[in-house]
């Protein structure tokens, strides 16, 4: 019979670091996505102002570890953003004018407002991502994540 070493902090077959990675990932997520509620009903600026405090800690941790993470953690924050900017326009009036006040083209505002897709799915068309760029997030007051890390 062999003797078998139990090793600690060892789960299923992963280690503790990945293991702790998902678990502050997952968490970091979760409050994100209670700033950003989509029926709130604060303004965008507003959430975006109580946001950044909370990211900025969070890519200062997260950052020693997960560097690699960030662009795509970044890129999930700006799409949730769209998708409350979506739903709190409510109409189609309100969102077609919103997104030619966005100098949006007519094409991609109508293709836009007449989709039967949900907010989530179109958060991540066309018009909503020529509306809302990384250059409008940051006149809002939302600077990518790694500019957040290295502060």
């Amino acid at each position: 019979m062999r003797n078998r070493v139990r090793l600690r902090g060892r789960s299923g077959g992963r280690s503790s670091a990945s293991r702790s990675r998902t678990t502050v990932l997952c968490s970091g997520k979760r409050r994100v996505r209670e700033l950003t509620g989509r029926h709130r009903g604060v303004s965008l600026e507003r959430m975006i102002g109580e946001l950044v405090p909370y990211l900025r800690g969070w890519a200062g941790y997260f950052s020693f570890s997960q560097s690699r993470e960030l662009p795509s953690l970044d890129g999930w924050i700006r799409r949730r953003l769209r998708c409350v900017a979506w739903v709190q326009w409510k109409t189609r009036g309100q969102r077609y004018r919103e997104l030619r006040r966005l100098n949006v083209p007519e094409g991609s505002a109508s293709a836009a407002i007449f989709s039967s897709k949900g907010p989530w799915r179109l958060s991540f068309s066309e018009a909503l991502h020529r509306g809302f760029t990384k250059a409008r997030f940051g006149r809002l007051g939302l600077p990518p994540m790694e500019r957040l890390a290295g502060a």
